[in-house]
């Protein structure tokens, strides 16, 4: 048995190195003489793979600030580790698909420059508006620009799911987060009421006669989404040939952890009601619900194992003459210069946003001036402090002031920046209105309200300590607009620092207590804004005066 089991790996090495597709891309060294057209076809691979190699290191190298932020977030976060595994799987994905390209010829394509330069721009924008995001997807754009640079369009098309599957590289979805805590929180409460336990529900707070829950980030089930998502395009581009199964597993990849976690949250919350909280709380909870999502992962994989369709193994395509691939051979001087017509196009970006970053910070004139209140609404300015303040770092200049008419308290808060760097930003995901510490973000979403005499919508976030609400108006001053959008805002900053105009952008906030019902919350903001004295105009006045 050992004798045989050591002949059947050398014989398993032995057709590795002699692999003929491998031999003729230039991957591996032949063991045997080869011909001269056929030597000069592997040679041909051979140097196109070494030049996309520093290829992509170059422009790794030249959006290193990128690059290392992707990888700090992978190092950091539980939620996107799984992308260290995303570039050796692409690397993967591309070596099953060796027979394919072991017929195919590289030419190289301006095509892959335009593609970097789009990305550039991208990267530029996201960079001038501070939004990480779209620089992560722009650098990886720019990745797969170089591959159809070096390689060209019809090679680069051979593999073109290794190279979109880098995009799970990328950390992506936590805006994800809290509308999965809302959707969990409802999922256990409707479990709870079909079986007749006694609940009730506060935003992402509920309550049970043994003790209270909270659905918090971790419990969102996001982590586990994300990467079954990824799992699942995996498991369907090398399990199945027809695209109906494929997106059919795909969509299973999507809705069955929605819904697993829900049942882990609704199987976590009864236990703790039967045992009168001695199970499933702290840690334990934690440690179910990661057995229950592997329990889960299997059965998902299991049950796509039932449809599948059986694809084949990448064979290695009927190839042409020796000396018809050898005749198809691009001088290597025409992939080198298309290397350096890609990396020169990426370079002007970062380039470009150095210069802007070198800009002086402006002055500021000094305090942000208070803003009044018409004497007809009955709301007066008092020095009563508050327990609730939004936390907006590295601002500039701030305003937080409090408002009294009859028994009722506004708070009104402006975090004014005048200009916008990386980690001083007015749209960041570390600015809340709920500081998480004195006050718990219950629940999120829209209003309609009149700001400085016009309509408009505000986002409307609902807070929670112990036993006291509190509502909170949010919009955003940028580039003399109003919005309530932190994507508009983001794209109007971008735009204005991209054409020289002023960086100056503002959060502002009104806010206000409930003790029973929210909507008596409501009423009051309302009617604050409608005598509130505009605070359009004054924010321009301040920033024209620097």
């Amino acid at each position: 048995m050992p004798q045989e089991f050591y002949l059947s790996i050398r014989a398993e090495i032995k057709s590795f190195v002699e692999d003929p597709a491998l031999t003729m891309m230039g991957l591996l060294p032949s063991r045997v003489s080869l011909a001269k057209d056929a030597s000069v076809f592997a040679a041909s691979w051979r140097m196109t793979w070494i030049t996309l190699a520093v290829g992509i290191v170059a422009l790794l190298i030249i959006f290193r600030g990128t690059a290392l932020q992707i990888v700090g977030i992978w190092n950091g976060s539980e939620t996107y580790s799984h992308g260290f595994l995303i570039l050796p799987i692409c690397a993967y994905l591309i070596w099953i698909k060796r027979g394919a390209l072991a017929n195919q010829v590289p030419r190289p394509s301006l095509f892959g420059a335009i593609i970097i330069l789009a990305a550039g721009l991208a990267w530029l924008i996201g960079e001038l508006g501070s939004v990480a995001l779209i620089q992560h997807f722009s650098l990886a754009i720019m990745i797969q620009g170089m591959f159809v640079a070096i390689l060209g369009r019809a090679v680069t098309k051979t593999i073109i799911f290794p190279l979109c599957y880098l995009f799970f590289a990328v950390p992506f979805g936590d805006f994800l987060v809290p509308p999965l805590q809302d959707l969990t929180a409802v999922f256990v409460v409707e479990g709870l009421q079909l079986i007749n336990i006694p609940v009730f529900l506060d935003g992402i707070f509920l309550s049970i006669p043994t003790g209270n829950f909270e659905v918090a980030e971790a419990c969102s089930g996001v982590r586990f989404l994300i990467a079954t998502i990824a799992l699942g395009f995996l498991f369907s581009y090398l399990t199945y040939q027809s695209n109906v199964r494929k997106v059919g597993f795909v969509a299973l990849s999507v809705a069955v952890p929605i819904v697993a976690n829900g049942i882990r949250a609704f199987g976590i919350v009864l236990i703790a009601y039967y045992t009168n909280n001695e199970l499933a709380v702290g840690v334990d909870h934690l440690v179910y619900g990661w057995i229950f999502f592997a329990f889960v992962t299997v059965v998902l994989l299991l049950l796509g194992m039932t449809f599948r369709d059986g694809i084949p193994e990448d064979v290695q395509a009927d190839s042409d003459s020796p000396h018809q691939l050898a005749s198809r051979v691009v001088p290597q001087k025409r992939i080198i210069i298309s290397a350096l017509i890609s990396l020169t196009v990426g370079a002007v970006f970062p380039a470009y946003a150095g210069v802007i970053a070198s800009r002086p910070i402006p002055n500021l004139p000094g305090a942000l001036p208070v803003i009044e209140t018409d004497t007809v609404g009955g709301w007066r300015q008092v020095n009563i402090a508050s327990n609730w303040t939004p936390s907006y770092k590295g601002a500039h200049a701030y305003l937080k002031k409090s408002y009294r008419k009859g028994g009722e308290q506004v708070d009104l808060f402006i975090a004014y920046y005048s200009t916008q760097r990386q980690g001083v930003e007015l749209i960041s995901f570390h600015n809340t209105v709920a500081d998480g510490e004195i006050w718990q973000r219950a629940a999120s979403g829209t209003a309609a309200v009149v700001i400085d005499g016009a309509d408009s919508r505000v986002k409307r976030v609902r807070m929670l300590r112990r036993r006291v609400g509190r509502v909170a108006y949010q919009w955003y001053w940028v580039g003399n607009t109003l919005t309530h959008s932190p994507y508009k805002a983001k794209a109007m900053q971008a735009k204005q620092m991209l054409i020289g105009g002023s960086e100056a952008g503002a959060a502002i906030i009104v806010s206000t207590t409930y003790r029973e019902h929210q909507s008596a919350a409501d009423k009051i903001l309302k009617d604050f804004l409608k005598h509130l004295q505009p605070v359009g105009p004054i924010l321009r006045k301040y920033a024209d005066t620097k």
